[in-house]
């Protein structure tokens, strides 16, 4: 019974349509995503399913143009343990470290410069991207090799004025 709610509670913090998905075919190639609230995010590995009630074997084959489709927001974030989150492993890479930065956030922001690896932010969070340049230039200095899948940009600004930038009310 004590696994039974525990496995409610995690699974609460996802919306009614959480799925897992994936596809064989490029550019997705076999990379599974959480689909939830009309938005897909990247699962580095599934180790951090459990956290999250979900089984690697749930999850569904879907057409890779259809996956294209789904606004990518971050990665799927590992839950951090709070000792690890006062004291990062000494071998953390700048990834983890980034992570481990993100894992307290709540509310609502403004990512600027995401390109194509935007932040792993909380699900409890609501976050719309920025860059200084536009989707067009970001797609023409894309780099042999980078990943294609930048993010869509909600607003075209920078960090010194933030232009367009109005925070929302609550």
């Amino acid at each position: 019974m004590r696994e039974l709610v525990a496995r409610w509670l995690r699974r609460r913090a996802l919306g009614t349509d959480a799925r897992l998905i994936t596809s064989p075919d490029a550019p997705v190639s076999g990379r599974v995503y959480l689909y939830e609230s009309g938005r897909r995010r990247y699962v580095p590995d599934s180790d951090r399913l459990p956290h999250y009630g979900l089984r690697i074997e749930s999850t569904t084959r879907v057409d890779a143009d259809e996956i294209a489709r789904i606004p990518k927001w971050g990665d799927l974030p590992y839950p951090w343990p709070r000792h690890l989150r006062r004291n990062p492993p000494a071998d953390a890479n700048p990834a983890m470290l980034r992570e481990i930065a993100c894992c307290d956030l709540a509310g609502s922001g403004v990512e600027f410069g995401a390109g194509t690896k935007r932040a792993a932010i909380p699900l409890r969070c609501s976050v719309r991207y920025a860059d200084h340049q536009s989707a067009e230039t970001l797609q023409a200095r894309k780099y042999p090799g980078q990943d294609g899948d930048f993010v869509q940009l909600d607003l075209h600004s920078n960090l010194q004025t933030m232009e367009g930038y109005r925070r929302r009310q609550s």
